[in-house]
């Protein structure tokens, strides 16, 4: 008979809960570089409809 602790660890939910952080962890720091190219994309609109704008004074 084995008698397990109550601080017994199931260590097949800690690798899961692990692999689920880390994937978290990926797809937010995916999510920031997208955030961060659509906002140069945006930058650059801005400044051709300036452009635009000028050229057309």
């Amino acid at each position: 008979n084995h008698i397990q602790s109550p601080c017994a660890v199931d260590h097949a939910k800690v690798f899961k809960a692990v692999q689920d952080a880390h994937c978290a962890a990926e797809k937010a720091y995916s999510m920031s570089k997208k955030d961060e190219m659509v906002n140069k994309v945006a930058a650059a609109a801005n400044k051709a409809a300036n452009a635009a704008r000028v050229a057309a004074v």
